[in-house]
């Protein structure tokens, strides 16, 4: 059975207490199959499987001395000690996450990277766009997603193309009238901003497999990314670049998507096509 709780509620206080339970279970084989997708647990059971999909976690930028990221990473290597198999979705993450069991003497041969399904688009409504050339950034507000350089750099670009606006969700700036401010979007609701938007643009500096990017993809819609081994893996040649951190790199690459629109569009829907023919299986549980 599956059971969905509220990290905001449930998680912070009582999430290690109840995912004790759930391995206490799981060592006396009450339950049969521990699949854990919570990043880190506190894992007893030898009978679990284990999904990690949070770079940050294994970064070595973290400072370990901070008591949030100490506990984690406790926790982190308990739960890769402890699991069956690992799991992964991207070679990148899988190269991070060898990297990081070898220093810290875990085997990382039971590490498995899964294929990459594109998610489901089938239930979303036609939406009217609020700016002629809508680009679409749905993130949490979160230090290395950086909104500020999306920001920045669609006013910036503004002043040339008035046409060009950025829908963001999850965060609050300054008024500028080329960014519209979302509150949180159940997934219907990012589904049709994705239907009446141009194009994606991500700035996310670290990912453990960019959601918004396959997401875009599915509707076919060209990416504007940084060239960093997420965006890399996921969009290949279809992907239209910044390669450096300022604004005025993220401002070329959306000009370059603007200006040749027509183009980038062909690349994705190409990439669509590959990325489909590529299903995921569940047989390793």
């Amino acid at each position: 059975f599956f059971l969905f709780l509220s990290h905001k509620l449930f998680g912070i206080i009582l999430g290690l207490p109840f995912e004790l339970i759930i391995g206490i279970l799981a060592k006396s084989r009450a339950i049969k199959k521990h699949i854990i997708l919570s990043n880190y647990s506190l894992s007893i059971s030898n009978n679990s499987y284990f999904y990690l999909h949070n770079k940050i976690l294994i970064s070595n930028k973290n400072n370990l001395l901070h008591p949030k990221f100490f506990i984690k990473n406790i926790l982190l290597k308990l739960s890769l000690n402890k699991a069956k198999l690992i799991f992964v979705q991207t070679d990148h993450m899988k190269d991070e996450l060898v990297k990081f069991c070898i220093k810290n003497k875990v085997n990382y041969k039971r590490i498995i990277k899964l294929p990459i399904n594109l998610p489901d688009i089938t239930e979303y409504k036609n939406k009217e766009s609020i700016y002629p050339f809508q680009f679409f950034y749905p993130c949490d507000n979160l230090l290395h997603k950086r909104q500020n350089l999306a920001i920045e750099s669609i006013v910036e670009t503004n002043k040339t193309y008035k046409d060009i606006g950025l829908v963001i969700t999850n965060f609050k700036h300054k008024r500028y009238k080329e960014i519209k401010y979302t509150k949180n979007l159940d997934r219907k609701k990012i589904n049709e901003f994705y239907s009446s938007s141009k194009a994606l643009l991500i700035t996310s500096k670290e990912e453990s497999l960019g959601l918004p990017i396959l997401e875009a993809i599915s509707h076919s819609i060209p990416v504007v990314a940084p060239y960093l081994p997420y965006a890399i893996e996921l969009l290949g040649e279809s992907g239209c670049y910044f390669y450096g951190e300022g604004i005025n790199d993220i401002c070329k690459a959306i000009i370059l998507c603007y200006e040749n629109y027509d183009l980038w569009k062909e690349k994705i829907e190409k990439r669509r096509i590959i990325l489909n023919k590529n299903p995921c299986s569940h047989s390793y549980f």
